[in-house]
């Protein structure tokens, strides 16, 4: 988008912002173009009234707004009938929001970046024109992490534009889908239920036609090679759905059991600091447990989230109980060393 096109955006909505509503103590009747002009003066807005009039007449044309105006003497003043819908950023709104789409990028594939790069540059817009004190703020936002991530799967744009146009209309889908080890993608009629934003993939939960309505699916949306409308059949989606409880979230992220078990770990003094400030669960109990080490306490659903945080740990964290999961974990750190142990060996 060009920057006058920005410009005028910005404007647009500074000038929707400004008008008033009828009843209103303040300004009962309105307001006339001079009083625009006076008010984007303020926040630094140098414009003709000609380019005033020219934007109040755009937003007195569209028709959800349901801007008013009327001749007083030899000029219009222009309010609105109820408080109109507005989206407007601050600068510091401009910031949040940049820092959040840059965040965000990372988890994300580059199809629904690209479909927010508009809201995206126009919070640039704002940050580059408002503020005087900020023009140099592209050194001053950036979003890092200390985990490695690994790039997101490539989703065909057009796809993921069908997959949620059929979850916006409540209809089924004809895909091919391509499983993982396939050597080609397979045919399947299926319900989609909602998305999930995984690491570096998006997930659709989704139950298959033919199969049982109650055990909804998980898969990874860059794996869609081709989806398009059922025709007219609706969507069958199971009783009492939600994307957010525990028998959708089994599929989603491998939630293993419908509660959560009693998890109880040794931590090293580091690991007690860092759960200090970002804790692993909103109900821990961290107790010292000798001069070295402490206890922690907490219900957390078993998953393989839990496993590979416990993993990436090290020797910062001992798992105590629940017992199996103690076997597993050093089941898996023997299977690791012996990897070494034969590489060391070898060289």
């Amino acid at each position: 988008m060009s920057g006058k096109r920005l410009e005028e955006r910005f404007r647009l909505d500074l000038l929707l912002a400004m008008i008033p509503t009828r009843g209103g103590t303040a300004t009962p009747c309105g307001l006339r173009v001079a009083q625009f002009q006076e008010r984007l003066r303020a926040q630094s807005i140098e414009v003709d009234n000609r380019t005033i009039q020219r934007n109040l007449k755009a937003l007195l044309e569209d028709k959800r707004y349901g801007i008013k105006r009327k001749k007083e003497g030899r000029e219009y003043v222009y309010w609105a009938d109820k408080e109109l819908s507005r989206f407007v950023l601050k600068p510091t709104d401009a910031m949040n929001l940049i820092m959040v789409i840059d965040h965000a990028r990372p988890y994300t594939s580059r199809t629904l970046g690209g479909n927010l790069q508009e809201l995206y540059e126009h919070a640039q817009s704002i940050l580059n024109k408002h503020s005087h004190r900020l023009y140099d703020w592209t050194k001053k936002v950036v979003s890092n992490t200390r985990f490695l991530n690994l790039q997101p799967g490539l989703v065909e744009p057009q796809v993921f534009q069908t997959i949620q146009d059929a979850l916006l209309e409540g209809s089924m889908l004809d895909v091919l889908y391509q499983p993982r080890g396939a050597p080609t993608p397979k045919p399947y009629r299926l319900t989609p239920l909602g998305l999930s934003f995984q690491d570096a993939n998006i997930y659709l939960s989704l139950v298959v036609d033919g199969r049982d309505p109650d055990t909804p699916y998980a898969w990874p949306v860059h794996r869609f090679k081709s989806a398009k409308a059922a025709g007219f059949e609706p969507a069958q989606v199971p009783a009492e759905y939600d994307i957010r409880n525990t028998r959708s979230l089994k599929s989603l992220i491998g939630l293993e059991n419908e509660h959560p078990i009693q998890l109880e770990l040794l931590i090293d003094e580091k690991m007690y600091q860092r759960l200090s400030e970002n804790w692993l669960s909103s109900q821990q109990h961290l107790q010292p447990h000798d001069t070295e080490r402490w206890h922690l306490s907490c219900e957390l659903h078993l998953s393989q989230g839990l496993r590979l945080w416990i993993l990436s740990q090290g020797a910062s964290v001992e798992v105590l109980k629940p017992a199996a999961l103690r076997e597993e974990i050093l089941a898996e750190i023997e299977q690791m060393s012996a990897l070494y142990r034969v590489k060391s060996a070898e060289t």
